[in-house]
C-alpha cells in the first residue's frame, strides 16, 4: 500500500501557503514540492474541482505574487474513526 501520508501533508502544506498568500511565481511553487510546474497545476485543477462547490477557486496573481482563495477560507484536512453505535 502507498504511504499517503507524505501527500497529504504537502497538500496541507500547498493549503497553508495559498492562504497566506506567500507561493511565490507557479515555478517557485512548484519548486518547494520539487515537481514540475504542469504537475502542480495539475494538482491546483484538481483542488479547484473539489472546491467549485463552495463557489471558490485557487487563482494566481501577479500582483501579489502568489496563487490565492478567490473567497477567504482555508482546507482542513482530517481522517477520523467514528464507532457504530
Amino acid at each position: 500500500m502507498k504511504d499517503i501520508i507524505p501527500e497529504i501533508e504537502d497538500v496541507k502544506k500547498m493549503a497553508a501557503m495559498i492562504s497566506s498568500q506567500t507561493t511565490g511565481t507557479p515555478e517557485e511553487f512548484a519548486k518547494a514540492f520539487n515537481c514540475h510546474p504542469r504537475t502542480m497545476q495539475g494538482t491546483i485543477n484538481y483542488l479547484n474541482k473539489i472546491l467549485k462547490p463552495q463557489k471558490t477557486f485557487i487563482r494566481y496573481s501577479k500582483d501579489l505574487g502568489s496563487y490565492y482563495y478567490t473567497t477567504p477560507g482555508h482546507f482542513v484536512i482530517e481522517f477520523k474513526f467514528v464507532k457504530d453505535i
